[in-house]
């Protein structure tokens, strides 16, 4: 009996442990199952307050959530919400924090073998370097970005391999990696679907117009922009549509459309100015947040303090002393708290002032280098034309008044002087305003060396008539009499050494000497040196005589635009060249420079063509429209001179009529004109007339008036003032 009562005890005890166990682990789950759905409470919060823009209780609800998951190991929602908290962290500027998150959240995808959530911690992890302004970073995310791929691919997840090729193709683009930039532009298009997200494709074009740009492919760079630029619009996206105009005046500028270039500086501006003042508002936001964070942090500390002492009060009556002490420990923290506070809110206000008048200089600098080059653009036209009349007319006094000839031919140097210098400034605004200038592009050809030479000697030497320098020329007899390089180039650069060695010089010698070394059977490097015993250069002045605008003295000795050797120095470093110079005060200058020039071919020869013997224009009839009437009379005389008949015109109304009355040969068209200008004029005549040629004659700078579509109405371009023996050969060929 006693035994049947201790089994049945034994049993009763044995069930109701087993029940305690399964209530209790019943329990367990149940909770955990309410921790789970507060883990995904917190990641809703999260996400509501961070798009909110309330980062202190974005961050509060992230911590909290991530807290609770680590804890019950529910790691179902860990990589979303740690993607949402690391974000945070950076808008408040705590990159610790941050790059702790995206680690961990890293680390965690990896656990969990998850492919989505890999992709998604490494793309934040990538973000993060992304964003930081070093190369070393930005390598860092590229490789990260690119790690993401193959998982992408695996998962067929087009959305995400879309978003890592923009991103890595934008890395490269700012690391001017172009080449490479290119191959993921092009494996971007791949991803892109109907239900392609319109954000990503204006940022695909936007990228596609950078390439073109760097590419110099700045017609279909347009191409991109505009699709991009109406994208952003649409979104409303100030930050795209800012890097949209950005490039837009950059290719403007590098197709000499000033105009189209300074409309869209000016919309860039206002649109920088409208973020300028969103990212204040983001900036005051982002410091507001900080300091709630701060609070929080601190209230944080004080529950965990206030929890110890009450701890600590129920075992020692002692702990009142120890209360007391952290309360007036606490006091001293709170009061530099808030005197840090203050002290921080004044440094933020004083850096929004700052800012502010950053911001203002910047905006007044910038207007006065759009102002100054526009100005440069606009006087070459306006100093061109009176140029074109007074070389034309010193031609013309030159053929026909031999008594005059002295002076009439000083008139022609005094004008080929003006329009070299003209040609320097505008030359040193390409350069200034980052344009590759026309003169390193233009064409090589057969040339003289030991014409050249004295062609800049003779430009030079009218400097210093009062008291005449000798000039002496040395060149090696090893360099054949023609040989190939850039005319325009060597000219330029010769006329500027020769200019200032003549300018400080008086009654002195002058030597130019030119040596040459082969480099192998087609390739000859030239070493020119030009030496004077003028004043020299003290060794301050020549530490800044290459700064544009640099004089070395003052007086009328010393009056010039500064211009000569900075254009020179810009010239041959453009060509990896360098120029050295050595000096002695009162001594003398030499400088000397290296270029290499190719031997022509043995039956490739010049011919100098005597053209006014030969009269080329006889029996043609040539329509000449200008609204200037010395250019009319210099136009008109030169195809005369070579045998031709003119009618000439001032405006293009009379030039329409004219065509209709009368069959001509070939018309030369001016561009600038009142009431209708060459373009216009030519699209009336080719209604009437398609085989007619017509030439632009003009003063304007060639790629302002070749960049515009209506140019195809013409059949080519000659600008003035021109040489003549260059001119007649191209009028020859439309003749014929």
């Amino acid at each position: 009996m006693y035994r049947f009562l201790f089994f049945v005890f034994f049993f009763n005890s044995v069930f109701l442990s087993a029940q305690s166990q399964k209530e209790t682990s019943q329990r367990n789950i149940s909770e955990n199952l309410a921790l789970e759905d507060e883990v995904d409470s917190l990641r809703k919060l999260l996400e509501k307050e961070f798009y909110e823009k309330n980062y202190d209780k974005a961050i509060e609800y992230g911590e909290r959530g991530l807290e609770i998951a680590e804890n019950i190991n529910y790691y179902k929602k860990y990589v979303s919400t740690a993607s949402f908290l690391g974000s945070a962290y950076l808008n408040v500027e705590d990159t610790m924090m941050a790059r702790i998150t995206f680690t961990k959240s890293i680390d965690v995808a990896n656990k969990l073998g998850d492919s989505k959530s890999k992709i998604i911690s490494q793309i934040d992890g990538a973000n993060f370097y992304a964003l930081q302004d070093n190369v070393k970073s930005k390598r860092k995310a590229i490789e990260l970005y690119k790690s993401s791929i193959p998982l992408a691919e695996s998962t067929n997840d087009l959305n995400s391999l879309l978003i890592l090729h923009l991103n890595i193709t934008e890395l490269l683009i700012d690391l001017q990696e172009i080449k490479t930039a290119n191959q993921y532009a092009n494996e971007t298009k791949k991803y892109i679907t109907d239900s392609t997200f319109i954000g990503f494709i204006g940022s695909s074009e936007l990228n596609a117009a950078k390439l073109h740009y760097y590419n110099k492919n700045y017609l279909k760079a347009i191409k991109n922009i505009d699709k991009s630029e109406d994208i952003f619009k649409e979104l409303k996206y100030t930050e795209g549509l800012i890097d949209v105009y950005n490039y837009r005046s950059l290719i403007y500028k590098n197709l000499n459309n000033y105009n189209a270039a300074y409309s869209t500086m000016v919309t860039l501006d206002s649109l920088k100015e409208a973020q300028y003042k969103n990212d204040k508002i983001n900036a005051i936001e982002t410091v507001t947040a900080k300091f709630k964070l701060a609070d929080i942090n601190e209230k944080f500390e004080q529950q965990q303090e206030v929890s110890k002492i009450r701890e600590q009060e129920a075992k020692r009556e002692i702990t009142l002393l120890w209360i007391k002490i952290a309360a007036g420990i606490l006091l001293l923290f709170s009061i530099f708290i808030l005197y840090s506070y203050l002290k921080r809110k004044k440094l933020v206000i004083d850096l929004t002032e700052k800012n502010k008048q950053y911001l203002k200089a910047k905006e007044d600098s910038e207007r006065l280098s759009k102002a100054k080059s526009i100005l440069f653009s606009n006087i070459t036209h306006e100093l061109r034309t009176p140029m074109y009349g007074i070389i034309g007319i010193s031609n013309m006094l030159l053929n026909e008044k031999e008594y005059q000839h002295s002076n009439i031919k000083s008139l022609k140097f005094s004008a080929e002087y003006l329009l070299t210098l003209i040609n320097n400034i505008l030359l040193f605004n390409r350069f200034d305003s980052g344009t590759s200038p026309l003169m390193i592009q233009s064409k090589k050809s057969n040339l003289d060396i030991r014409e050249l030479v004295q062609n800049a000697i003779n430009l030079s030497k009218y400097l210093s008539e009062k008291q005449p320098n000798n000039y002496s020329i040395h060149v090696d007899n090893s360099i054949p009499k023609i040989i190939v390089g850039n005319r325009i180039e060597i000219s330029q650069i010769l006329i500027n050494l020769l200019a200032n060695s003549s300018k400080f010089t008086n009654n002195g010698e002058i030597s130019i000497t030119i040596n040459s070394s082969r480099i192998d059977d087609a390739t000859l490097d030239l070493h020119f040196s030009i030496a004077d015993n003028g004043v020299g250069i003290s060794e301050d002045k020549q530490k800044v005589i290459f700064d544009e605008y640099s004089q070395i003295g003052e007086g009328e000795e010393f009056m010039g635009t500064g211009l000569g050797l900075p254009i020179v120095k810009k010239l041959l470093s453009g060509l990896g060249k360098g120029l050295i110079l050595e000096s002695t005060e009162g001594k003398g200058t030499t400088v000397s420079f290296s270029m290499y020039f190719s031997i022509p071919e043995k039956d490739n020869k010049i011919i100098n063509q005597d053209y006014a013997s030969i009269k080329p224009f006889e029996g043609k009839k040539i329509l000449i429209v200008d609204d200037n009437k010395i250019n009319l009379l210099v136009s008109s005389k030169f195809i005369e001179n070579y045998g031709g008949a003119t009618t000439t015109v001032d405006n293009g109304i009379d030039a329409i009529e004219l065509e209709k009355e009368d069959k001509f040969d070939l018309i030369l068209m001016d561009i600038n004109m009142p009431m209708m200008n060459g373009f216009e004029t030519a699209s009336k005549i080719r209604k009437n007339n398609l085989l007619v040629p017509i030439i632009a004659l003009t003063a304007v700078e060639r790629g302002s008036v070749t960049g515009q579509e209506s140019f195809s109405l013409m059949n080519d371009i000659i600008i003035k003032p021109f040489d003549h023996n260059k001119v007649i050969p191209l009028l020859l060929k439309y003749l014929e």
